[in-house]
């Protein structure tokens, strides 16, 4: 036996010896001597095979094993030192996961982005983020499938305005009379233009539709091409343009009562005819020009 050998033998003999006369260790209970009996990813601390990574690494840090050797890191996202602590990266990074963005995006690259691009292919369909997460849906009005084609509903009329006759309106997906309780005002009736609704006094009345109609009488009305187009004093021809060079107003008139008188008729009073200013939309009678 060489020296060297001797040497080995001799602290191999020690260390058991320590071992056979530890009551608290038995002999069966030894794993290794040495780290290169354990697995790579373990060291033999106390002669037992044991994960060394536990204590290792600072706060917001990983770490990983090579050949029973702990080695700490920052993970994606973060820098700093792993033995003292890493910091989240700010710098063109907005988020690491989901949860550091709004509900309605996800987490794509470090950004925040919308998660509906390009995920709802079917005809009809719409998205909307609930929790970070793209669901598809049909639109209004349409079922079916979102992830293929929705289609309309049978019992569907209109998704909008245009789609009914013109004296009509939309309303929840039928098309409807829009003059329901529209015109509450007296002795008026309701029109429909375009899908709108216009009230007029009915034929033999006057005044405002939208408050109360009067009774025109014996009284005589009429229009006449009178307008105040820019919705203030000046009065002018609508036929030729040109402001009023003469004018028989009655007394207080014109007012432009609500806001809403900006046409020019004439009524029948003894022996003359007395201006006054009203709604446009009042069904009187009308004098027509005529050129020879």
């Amino acid at each position: 036996m060489t020296p060297s050998q001797t040497y080995v033998f001799l602290v191999l003999f020690c260390v058991v010896g320590n071992i056979l006369g530890n009551d608290k260790l038995e002999i069966s209970q030894i794993q290794c001597m040495a780290h290169r009996d354990c697995l790579e990813s373990q060291q033999c601390v106390d002669m037992k095979c044991a994960d060394p990574c536990p204590g290792a690494c600072a706060h917001n840090s990983y770490c990983q094993v090579l050949n029973h050797m702990p080695f700490c890191a920052c993970p994606p996202g973060f820098v700093g030192n792993p033995f003292t602590g890493c910091t989240r990266q700010l710098l063109h990074t907005q988020c690491l996961e989901n949860d550091d963005c709004p509900s309605d995006r996800t987490c794509v690259k470090q950004k925040c982005e919308d998660p509906c691009h390009d995920v709802c292919s079917g005809n009809n369909t719409s998205c909307q983020v609930r929790n970070h997460i793209p669901y598809c849906t049909c639109k209004q009005g349409f079922f079916g499938d979102p992830l293929t084609a929705c289609n309309l509903q049978l019992d569907t009329q209109c998704l909008e305005n245009d789609d009914c006759p013109l004296d009509r309106t939309c309303v929840k997906q039928k098309c409807e009379d829009p003059c329901h309780n529209v015109c509450s005002g007296k002795n008026t009736s309701c029109q429909v233009r375009n899908h709108i609704p216009y009230c007029t006094c009915k034929q033999g009345f006057f005044g405002d539709p939208l408050t109360a109609c009067k009774v025109q009488h014996s009284i005589e009305l009429y229009w006449v091409s009178g307008i105040n187009i820019d919705k203030n004093n000046t009065w002018m021809w609508a036929t030729t343009g040109k402001p009023f060079t003469f004018t028989d107003w009655i007394d207080d008139q014109p007012d432009n009562w609500n806001g809403k008188e900006h046409c020019l008729m004439i009524y029948k009073k003894d022996l003359g005819h007395i201006w006054n200013d009203v709604n446009c939309f009042s069904i009187i009678h009308y004098i027509c020009e005529y050129y020879d």
